[in-house]
């Protein structure tokens, strides 16, 4: 037998489900665990993470064709007069990797409340609006001719610097740019 790679999937672990309450005992008296392990052990260098509350193991083997290998033999095996399913892993992958802003009518929606009533529909918000006053009092804080960034710029967005000079005399009188 030659296993066969999954097209795009990477199967070098799978489940085993129904695994008995004896498996996951630390008692060394017990040889179930080593015995469990020596099934999957004849197949390749292998890894296994136990979940008791699931009833289940995880198999991890340190390659593909190993794990393919076991996967085709031990398919619904017994162990201690109990079948076990063994079900490949695949790895699931839903759309692009990488996040995306929405679209720029979606950008300015108000989320809903946290239970929205029958019929309630998003409005959409305005526009931030920048408050000219407000920048002249940041500008008041610092001296003529100091730089302050009110907002870092991104590739889509320009930064906001402030540089102020005196206009007139030393009153504070500026032109804020």
């Amino acid at each position: 037998f030659r296993p066969r790679k999954m097209a795009g999937n990477h199967c070098d672990k799978f489940w085993v489900l129904g695994v008995p309450d004896l498996v996951f005992e630390e008692d060394n008296s017990i040889s179930l665990k080593s015995e469990f392990e020596g099934t999957f052990r004849t197949f390749g260098d292998v890894k296994f993470r136990y979940f008791k509350t699931l009833s289940r193991v995880l198999i991890i083997y340190d390659n593909e064709e190993s794990a393919l290998l076991a996967l085709h033999n031990l398919q619904d095996i017994e162990f201690q007069g109990i079948n076990l399913k063994v079900t490949p892993i695949n790895p699931v992958t839903i759309g692009d990797t990488k996040l995306s802003l929405p679209d720029k009518g979606k950008q300015f929606l108000i989320s809903p409340p946290a239970s929205p009533p029958v019929g309630w529909e998003p409005i959409e918000e305005n526009a931030p609006v920048i408050d000219y006053n407000l920048i002249a009092a940041m500008s008041r804080l610092r001296l003529p001719g100091e730089h302050q960034m009110v907002h870092q710029g991104t590739n889509n967005v320009p930064s906001i610097v402030i540089t102020c000079e005196f206009e007139g005399d030393e009153d504070r009188d500026y032109v804020c740019m």
